[in-house]
């Protein structure tokens, strides 16, 4: 918009002396403005719905953990490791945000990972091919993709593994190979919109993230958000979101849902009851049900032990 203005001024600028009555006999020649290239719209994460049909999705800043003591835990969380193991690529040193995305904890055969990097070209093919090297049945470049990508079988899933940008690796099912086209240009995956290091978001929580171990989630949830940012201490704020019916049915499950994770979090002994982790409680603001908490690294170290069991990979 800047240099449109500026244009725009400097023809106003150039007219003036023929349009005042100033002197002609100069001929003057206008110098073309050259616009600035258009950012590009960063828009990965939603191609990746879109292929997935996701409805559950984590997007992890690896940039902001990578040297916090939370680092190592958040490996909980690694859609890349057990496709990247062995190929020289560390996911929690070498990615710098990870996206994955699926229909369902039950439905892992739809996930879509998008892995943003700074890696050069060169180690990440090497990496590739490593991939196909221990592939059962081999694995193999394909040819009409339209963007380099492998056709890889790794511990009985098979995936296809595209190179679709210089700094994008994307992993997807292979019914689904041609449609890595669509991630060029996307520019990558969203830049953060606070201080958070890790977004999960559900929609229709009660049937896309039912689980074993999972608290049981109030079937008039519509849709969460959760997010999870790190703390000085060694810890991190968790603040979880979520839009219910009405804010009568708020009412209701944000005491629904406090009960339940009481009854996931503690474990009766004889006849003593042990928490893992302190109570979390729940509210409700008008028509959504809120939840705000520090947790402890030991916290944090027990949470994701859950948290392992419902990510999409």
């Amino acid at each position: 918009m800047r240099v449109r203005w500026l244009f725009v001024l400097g023809m106003l600028l150039g007219a003036c002396p023929i349009a005042c009555g100033g002197a002609a006999s100069e001929e003057r020649v206008a110098t073309p403005a050259v616009e600035a290239p258009k950012p590009k719209p960063r828009n990965a994460s939603e191609i990746a719905q879109r292929i997935a049909g996701g409805k559950i999705d984590v997007l992890v800043y690896l940039e902001r953990v990578r040297g916090n003591p939370i680092a190592p835990k958040l490996a909980a969380l690694d859609a890349l490791g057990p496709v990247l193991e062995g190929t020289g690529i560390d996911p929690q040193k070498d990615i710098d945000r990870a996206y994955v995305t699926s229909a369902g904890v039950k439905h892992a055969e739809t996930a879509v990972v998008v892995a943003e990097h700074a890696l050069a070209e060169q180690r990440v093919r090497a990496a590739v091919e490593v991939l196909i090297g221990r592939s059962r049945p081999p694995g193999a470049w394909l040819d009409d993709v339209g963007v380099p990508a492998a056709r890889v079988t790794i511990k009985n899933e098979t995936r296809v593994v595209a190179l679709v940008e210089p700094n994008l690796l994307v992993i997807l099912p292979e019914a689904h190979a041609r449609e890595a086209m669509l991630f060029r240009g996307s520019g990558g995956l969203p830049e953060p919109t606070g201080p958070e290091a890790v977004v999960a978001t559900a929609i229709d929580p009660a049937h896309t993230l039912q689980a074993r171990h999972v608290p049981p989630i109030p079937e008039t949830i519509q849709r969460a958000r959760a997010t999870l940012t790190l703390a000085p201490d060694g810890g991190a704020d968790l603040s979880a979101d979520a839009v219910d019916a009405t804010p009568e049915q708020a009412q209701s499950d944000a005491a629904t849902m406090t009960a339940e994770v009481e009854r996931a979090t503690t474990v009766s002994i004889s006849i003593v009851k042990v928490r893992f982790i302190d109570p979390i409680a729940f509210r409700a603001e008008a028509d959504h049900v809120k939840s705000d908490r520090h947790l402890t690294p030991q916290e944090i170290d027990r949470i994701l032990g859950l948290v392992t069991a419902v990510v999409p990979r």
